[in-house]
């Protein structure tokens, strides 16, 4: 098993001093201008071209993940952060299923990225099709 767990439960300190629960609690200056911590808080199965040596998720860390209500909600703190640095908030619908809704910052959050060609559509690529992320069931 590779550090990804270890990392997302706080025993594990990122190759550059990042905690978990540090990167979650940065400014949204910090995580515009690093471009390291993503690759931890949303792996991929596949290595990342970006950062070598970031953490890849394996099929036993998505069961983890589903398994484990400690780290649904480190994963939900992290998305809901990632939203927030958007610009947007997680909510549920009238069938309790959750949304993703333009938050109260949405207007000032969007000239950072909302914009060609920028670096943050990758960011947004990897959250998105996080393999725990879309495979966690009940992550509100």
């Amino acid at each position: 098993m590779n550090n990804l767990i270890t990392f997302y439960n706080g025993g594990m300190v990122h190759p550059d001093g990042y905690t978990m629960d540090g990167i979650l609690a940065e400014n949204d200056y910090w995580l515009e201008v690093k471009h390291t911590y993503i690759q931890w808080l949303f792996p991929l199965k596949q290595p990342s071209a970006a950062v070598p040596g970031s953490p890849i998720i394996s099929e036993l860390e998505v069961e983890l993940f589903r398994a484990d209500i400690k780290l649904k909600s480190k994963l939900t703190l992290s998305f809901k952060r990632m939203l927030k640095f958007y610009g947007f908030n997680l909510a549920v619908d009238s069938h309790n299923h959750p949304i993703v809704v333009k938050g109260p910052n949405f207007d000032t959050r969007k000239s950072d990225w909302l914009t060609p060609h920028n670096h943050n559509f990758k960011r947004i690529s990897r959250c998105s099709v996080s393999e725990h992320l879309r495979q966690v069931k009940g992550n509100t």
